[in-house]
């Protein structure tokens, strides 16, 4: 099932990993997504696999003690606040 085109399920793993990496409550984070567009196939992943424009979907989340992080296609890392990835 989806709701506004993102898996229930997928998002229910993702802010799962996401309160566990932050040490927090599900209802506790605060979240973000934006998509961002990758100028190869790989995406995050880096390296070169092919050279074409890609959108990835990247999330951003928030604890309530003002930790940050962002994930885009499995890959964790940590965040500044600003919606893009760096």
């Amino acid at each position: 099932m989806t709701i506004y085109g993102f898996n229930i399920a997928l998002m229910t793993a993702l802010f799962n990993i996401a309160a566990g990496l932050l040490s927090c409550r599900v209802d506790e984070l605060t979240w973000w997504s934006w998509p961002q567009v990758f100028s190869d196939t790989s995406g995050p992943h880096g390296g070169m696999a092919g050279q074409m424009l890609t959108t990835f979907q990247v999330f951003g989340f928030e604890s309530p003690a003002g930790e940050r992080l962002m994930c885009c296609d499995g890959i964790w890392r940590p965040w500044n606040g600003e919606q893009r990835w760096v």
